[in-house]
């Protein structure tokens, strides 16, 4: 389940978010299950948005975004 989580957090961190909270109210997971796989799903979205910015906007996007993407990624674990 986690590699599911973090291939579909890529994608859309809105899903996970929903469905992982629809599962933890149905008592089907745990919470602390619910938020391993919100942060995973969130990880690998923040990753992939700041990796597709530096991909799609070259070098000269990429250095501006780079500190806070960066930030972010550090701050969210």
């Amino acid at each position: 389940l986690f590699a599911v989580t973090f291939v579909a957090g890529v994608l859309d961190i809105d899903a996970i978010t929903l469905s992982t909270a629809r599962l933890v109210d149905r008592k089907i997971l745990g919470a602390q299950e619910g938020v391993a796989y919100v942060f995973i799903g969130l990880m690998a979205n923040t990753f992939f948005k700041g990796l597709l910015c530096g991909i799609i906007g070259r070098k000269p996007l990429f250095k501006v975004i780079m500190f806070p993407w960066m930030a972010s990624l550090v701050l969210q674990i």
